[in-house]
């Protein structure tokens, strides 16, 4: 039980149903205030009282709350059909869904998060599941993963420092286990730099 205060009085709101006074048209009901027992809260229509109310219903029942979406489509190869799909939350691009090869399957997926976050996966055969998976921050990539084979199961794993690989896994001998075949990751960055020129 929360108590909040309204104005010149407070009252209180169940996150629970409470077997007396809960209301007959939901498990919350925000109950009068003290000392304005004459005078329900529901009637007063201040915009403090609506704000109040929206914030209360807001920490609730957070999944009411969402951000606004806006969805843009591009037609690549001018077929009359969109095949770029792109996807913004407050003028933020939030994800990213294409079909290179106009088959009107998804074969690409990018998604940007928080941070200087990005993901991209990429369905390297078009059997409309992804093959690769590549992780970015600020552009430069951080991990790298493939199922070379098409089996539904990452083969080859890669790590990356300062945008050059410096560590590389893969399963050799299809026994589903990967093995180091390459690591420098515990190097200097001016070392890995001389290792692997640009």
């Amino acid at each position: 039980m929360t108590k909040i205060t309204e104005g010149s009085g407070s009252f209180l709101c169940y996150s629970t149903p409470h077997p007396e006074e809960r209301s007959d048209e939901g498990s919350y009901e925000i109950l009068q205030p003290f000392g304005l027992q004459d005078e329900p809260l529901e009637q007063k229509n201040t915009p403090r009282a609506q704000i109040t109310i929206t914030i209360i219903i807001s920490l609730m029942f957070p999944s009411m709350t969402y951000a606004a979406t806006e969805i843009t489509k591009e037609d690549k190869n001018k077929d009359g059909r969109p095949d770029l799909w792109l996807y913004y939350e407050n003028k933020r691009p939030v994800k990213i869904e294409s079909d290179r090869n106009y088959d009107n399957k998804l074969d690409l997926w990018i998604t940007y998060g928080q941070n200087g976050q990005k993901r991209t996966e990429i369905d390297l055969n078009f059997d409309g599941r992804p093959d690769m998976f590549s992780y970015y921050t600020y552009g430069q990539r951080t991990r790298l993963e493939i199922d070379t084979n098409y089996d539904g199961k990452l083969d080859q794993i890669s790590t990356y420092a300062n945008d050059r690989a410096v560590k590389i896994e893969r399963d050799t001998n299809s026994d589903g286990r990967l093995e180091v075949i390459f690591d420098i990751s515990d190097r200097q960055p001016a070392v890995i730099k001389k290792v692997l020129p640009k």
